[in-house]
């Protein structure tokens, strides 16, 4: 039997060391594979390590505020930044400060390493930029713990966040206005535009560009109101540089009143003495608030009651009043205080001088007489010192003269002044007497009723005046106030003119006078008021054996019933002395109309009077002016339109102008039968 050994030569060991290389090299060659991976991976982190310290240990940078925007009208989004990430826990309101307005909430989210901060606001703010900032020593922080760093400023300023709209501070409107006024607006801020509304007697749209910016956020516009009246200045709305916008409910009126103030600058006499005078402007219009004098010797005063000495001179003191409008009145008073002063001197021959002083103006509203001497058997003629003109006056009334009768022969003294017709001081004269005041006057005395017997007193009123009030001028009484009573005096009519209406009245002396129209012709102390026509005047005016009327004429002696004649004459005066006549009209034998004619030149001199008249009734007028006829008037004759209008004439139809109808007969009812009779023929003609 035999057995095979393995081969044990070169090649059997060649194989069996070939086996164990083979397993020997793979075992090398994973051991090298794991070497290369982790080399590679040592080598894809050592940069990082090397830049940054590692991640643990090298990351000490802090989160940086790198941004931020607006979100809306109360938020706005910052931005922190860090490379590691930011830690949101480290965020909070009390970590950040606001230029404007107050915060309400802050939120975070994160975006990457970054955080996205939200900080929202309480509510809008009139700001256009806001600062948002870190306080200093702010807890933020990243997440490896680094805070973040406020030294210096740490903050963003972000803009458009102007979202309150213009609020309207002052609106100063004047409560009184003349012929200007000054509006001034005041806002909170500068406005890019707004728009104003002026109401009243003229309406008004006003906008930015019609107003001027003065300073900051005021802007003023001086308006000049065409007519008087009550202005309403209106605010509507306005919208600012950041285009916010807000309506208001904002207006104030003024009352705009461009008329002077009437001014009347008086001297009190019972209080003056010597040099010394005591000048009043109570008589001026109630709405004058301030009182500027002017004495004429450079020293002036204030005040509604004033007293100033003055040196020997002629002198002009000036009044000046202002009113709550700013409207200003003047008046002024001439005065003659050298020795023997003699404005005007009128009256008997043994009279003492009286001298008048007033504004000279053809309306003076005040006037003060002074009697340095008297007699008490002659009677004192005070006029104007201008022949013609009154003593006071207004519109509607005239006080023309006085005629004073002392009951001794001591100086004394009257300031006059006039009162208008609605005036508090006239209250009660109306009811008293049984009418209407229409104008009245005070006469302030220096000495008391017992000095005087009487005076007579002459003035007149404005025929407009009576014809409102619906009276005639035989209806007119001066009442006077004695006492704190109103009690009527005797008054007449002196004549009646085409505008004015002139009267007269005797009363015991001076005090507080009225006017009154009254509805009742037995008023006035049972004198009745009947005009004065046989051209005697007031004692003191000429006589009727001084005057004649001559050449008294008419314009036409033949009218038709409507038609109007004018009565012509002239007054002669033969006397020495200028004086005044009251021209009357008679139709058939009574007085139907009065005219006065004033200053007829002495020696013969003569002044024409015309009356116009309008007759309705057909017949036989005769005309005369003071007894001196006209030649004879014939209204209507047969030559004036046939049977017809003789019958119209007779019958009871005075209250028609029959002139006029007339007129209609022959011009529309007479064409019209006309044209029917033709229509009527041609009618009958055709067969219908």
């Amino acid at each position: 039997m035999s057995h095979r050994r393995p081969a044990s030569g070169p090649a059997g060991g060649a194989a069996g060391g070939a086996r164990r290389w083979s397993g020997a090299a793979a075992g090398a060659a994973a051991g090298l594979l794991v070497a290369v991976l982790l080399a590679v991976a040592v080598t894809a982190v050592a940069p990082v390590g090397a830049e940054s310290g590692g991640l643990t240990a090298q990351d000490g940078e802090p989160p940086e505020l790198s941004g931020g925007e607006r979100l809306n009208d109360t938020a706005v989004e910052l931005v922190i930044s860090d490379d590691s990430g930011v830690d949101l826990a480290s965020i909070d309101r009390s970590e950040f400060l606001v230029s404007a307005g107050d915060i309400d909430a802050v939120s975070a989210r994160e975006s990457g390493t970054d955080a996205h901060v939200v900080v929202r606001l309480a509510a809008p703010i009139d700001e256009d930029e806001l600062t948002v900032a870190v306080r200093d020593g702010s807890e933020i922080s990243d997440v490896q713990g680094n805070r973040i760093d406020t030294e210096g400023f740490v903050g963003v300023t972000i803009d458009g966040m102007d979202a309150v709209p213009p609020a309207l501070r002052r609106l100063e409107v004047p409560e009184y206005g003349s012929d200007a006024i000054e509006y001034r607006l005041v806002f909170d801020e500068p406005v890019d535009s707004f728009e104003v509304a002026i109401g009243g007697p003229r309406k008004l749209r006003l906008d930015r560009e019609d107003f001027e910016r003065v300073r900051g956020s005021q802007y003023v516009l001086t308006y000049e109101p065409p007519v008087d009246g009550v202005y309403t200045f209106e605010v509507l709305g306005a919208t600012d540089r950041a285009g916010n916008t807000d309506t208001f409910a904002a207006a104030q009126s003024t009352e705009v009143q461009s008329t002077s103030v009437r001014a009347v600058a008086s001297i009190d006499l019972s209080a003056s003495s010597g040099l010394n005078f005591t000048f009043d402007a109570s008589q001026s219009e109630q709405r004058a608030r301030a009182y500027l004098w002017e004495f004429g010797d450079g020293e002036t005063a204030t005040g509604e009651r004033v007293s100033h000495t003055f040196a020997p001179g002629n002198y002009t003191v000036r009044l000046e009043v202002i009113d709550e409008f700013g409207n200003v009145g003047r008046d002024r008073l001439t005065l003659n205080l050298t020795e023997g002063r003699t404005d005007v001197s009128t009256g008997g021959d043994d009279g003492g001088p009286v001298s008048v002083v007033h504004s000279g103006s053809p309306r003076p509203t005040d006037a003060q007489v002074t009697v340095e001497g008297s007699d008490p058997e002659e009677s004192l003629m005070v006029r104007a010192p201008s022949v013609g003109d009154p003593l006071v006056a207004t519109e509607v009334f005239s006080l023309e003269e006085l005629m004073v009768s002392p009951a001794d022969g001591g100086p004394f003294g009257v300031g006059l002044s006039v009162l208008p017709g609605g005036d508090e001081r006239l209250a009660g004269a109306g009811d008293a007497v049984g009418g209407e005041p229409v104008a009245g006057f005070h006469a302030r005395p220096t000495v008391d009723d017992g000095a005087l017997s009487a005076v007579r007193v002459r003035f007149s009123v404005a025929r407009d005046r009576l014809d409102a009030a619906g009276v005639d001028p035989e209806n007119v009484t001066l009442a006077r106030n004695a006492n704190g009573t109103w009690t009527a005096a005797p008054t007449s009519v002196r004549s009646v003119s085409r505008n004015r209406a002139s009267f007269r009245a005797t009363v015991p002396g001076f005090s507080r006078f009225a006017i009154v129209a009254t509805t009742d012709t037995d008023e006035g102390g049972g004198e009745e008021n009947e005009p004065n026509t046989d051209g005697n005047g007031d004692g003191g005016q000429p006589t009727n054996d001084q005057f004649a009327v001559r050449n008294v004429s008419l314009s036409e002696t033949s009218i038709e019933p409507g038609g109007v004649v004018e009565v012509q004459a002239e007054v002669l005066n033969n006397g020495a002395e200028p004086g005044d006549y009251v021209a009357a009209l008679s139709v058939n034998g009574t007085v139907v109309q009065t005219r006065e004619v004033l200053r007829i030149p002495p020696d013969g001199e003569s002044l024409p009077v015309t009356f116009t008249r309008q007759f309705n009734e057909s017949g036989a007028v005769q005309l005369s002016i003071n007894g001196t006829a006209a030649p004879e008037l014939t209204v209507g004759d047969d030559g004036g339109g046939g049977g017809l209008f003789n019958f119209l004439s007779i019958l009871p139809l005075g209250f028609l102008p029959l002139g006029l109808l007339k007129a209609v007969l022959l011009y529309v009812v007479a064409p019209l039968l006309l044209a029917g009779g033709v229509l009527k023929g041609v009618a009958s003609y055709l067969g219908y």
